[in-house]
């Protein structure tokens, strides 16, 4: 496809490649951390706004649920990206996004601040977030990793106290995050999704813990996100450190590109392996 194209799709680069899952009792049981075949559902969901409101007390805990009362459903988050999102039409409602568009509906995804002023634009139109981008940090493509949180709900719910497959919206689950990176993408996305879930997010690099932690804070999900300073020496899975006896998921994906001098590679579409 040609760098700068029509505003009803983004490049399968980009975005991950998506594979429709017409019957929903179909689990994965493949072992995270690789592979841009996640599933995409294929379910159609009316759309409410975007946002949260703490309204939800569980436990004695305040659980984020959607502005006005409103939750996202499992079927809005799987129809996701299960049709290409429309340029224009967000370029009409993001004046920063509007800016990076060739005649209201072209983006040259070789230029790697369109790419991300895409990123931050899908996850506020679609999941309420906003995110903090360093421009000399990987930038994550949105659909391509909101897969892999589709995926790991699918892995969970096959492990259901009921043995019913199905999601359990009182259950408590507890992930970890190895090399959680400068956007946090992977805990933010859990979170929003699953208003019981919460996440240790680790991570070696100053920087990119730094912006981690704003991104927690800036969507009110510090109380779920542990953002949690590791060194090259520590346990990747330090369950003592963070004083917990149990863990219910790990997952990582690592960093994999370092250039000469210890500069990583900015935002492109060429980087979708790690955020």
């Amino acid at each position: 496809m040609e760098n700068g194209h029509r505003a009803q799709g983004i490049k399968r680069r980009h975005s991950g490649e998506q594979t429709g899952r017409k019957d929903p009792s179909r689990r994965h049981s493949t072992v995270l951390g690789g592979g841009e075949g996640a599933p995409v559902g294929t379910y159609r969901a009316h759309q409410v706004h975007s946002g949260t409101d703490e309204v939800i007390v569980d436990d004695g805990d305040v659980v984020p649920t959607m502005r006005k009362s409103k939750r996202y459903s499992e079927s809005y988050f799987r129809a996701l990206y299960s049709t290409e999102p429309d340029f224009h039409r967000l370029g009409l409602k993001y004046p920063d996004f509007r800016a990076m568009l060739r005649d209201g509906a072209y983006l040259d995804f070789t230029n790697p601040v369109a790419v991300m002023q895409l990123t931050r634009t899908l996850l506020q139109e679609d999941f309420g977030l906003q995110i903090n981008l360093p421009p000399d940090r990987l930038c994550p493509p949105v659909p391509n990793r909101h897969n892999y949180i589709l995926w790991l709900k699918d892995l969970l719910d096959s492990t259901s106290s009921t043995y019913s497959e199905q999601y359990e919206l009182e259950r408590r689950v507890t992930g970890l995050d190895v090399g959680t990176g400068a956007s946090l993408i992977y805990p933010l996305l859990g979170c929003i999704q699953r208003p019981a879930w919460r996440f240790f997010a680790t991570d070696i690099d100053a920087k990119s813990l730094a912006s981690a932690r704003t991104n927690a804070r800036g969507n009110k999900l510090e109380s779920r996100i542990h953002v949690v300073d590791r060194t090259v020496l520590d346990p990747l899975i330090p369950l003592d450190d963070l004083r917990v006896d149990t863990i219910d998921f790990t997952m990582t994906n690592p960093p994999f590109l370092r250039l000469g001098h210890g500069d990583v590679r900015p935002c492109s579409t060429e980087v979708t392996a790690a955020a």
